[in-house]
């Protein structure tokens, strides 16, 4: 296993070669092509990428190509996992800070927290956001945070084509990680790491 982390973190850039030529396969076929252990599979990779995303291992495996993996790893300084040692930056007191100033600059009349959305609606050039107290508020642009397909059902029916065509095509699943170092605690789904 240790040789497979190696030789991934070394080689897997590779898929992001412009010369590159299996750039749609999935994780497991670019795994089973070069020949990574199981072990590498199940103790390193499955908990290592359920850790960041929060993700299906079966779907993590067969349904995303391995190009979106590795540039993700190589983008966060994954893969030199034996080079030295990450320096992770952070703000002092932590993302509350900047939150906190992005919303030190809306109006208290204009900010909602922990009022849900009904739905939103154009209004001529405007969009309407239909809280869940009834009352509408009006806006030039609207961000929405929130899961696709949660986002698609707040749009309904004034969705447009290409809203509704980017939407629907993300999924979302719930997936348990379970990090520990007991090997004699057992897991939920062993089917998963045979």
């Amino acid at each position: 296993m240790i040789f497979d982390i190696f030789r991934f973190n070394l080689f897997a850039v590779e898929v992001l070669s412009p010369a590159y030529l299996n750039k749609g396969e999935s994780v497991n076929t670019y795994l089973t092509r070069n020949r990574y252990s199981q072990s590498f599979q199940n103790d390193y990779l499955i908990p290592l990428v359920s850790s960041l995303w929060v993700h299906d291992p079966d779907e993590t495996l067969n349904s995303i190509p391995v190009i979106m993996l590795v540039r993700y790893l190589y983008n966060h300084c994954i893969l030199n996992s034996f080079g030295k040692p990450l320096e992770w930056l952070v703000i002092k007191g932590g993302a509350k800070r900047y939150v906190d100033a992005v919303l030190a600059g809306v109006p208290s009349g204009r900010l909602h927290k922990s009022t849900p959305v009904q739905d939103v609606h154009s209004e001529g050039e405007k969009l309407a956001l239909r809280l869940e107290n009834g009352k509408s508020e009006y806006f030039d642009r609207v961000i929405m945070a929130t899961h696709a397909p949660d986002a698609l059902n707040i749009l309904g029916k004034d969705a447009t084509f290409s809203e509704t065509t980017i939407l629907s095509r993300f999924r979302t699943s719930s997936s348990t990680v379970v990090l520990h170092s007991d090997i004699d605690v057992s897991l939920q789904r062993p089917s998963i790491f045979v």
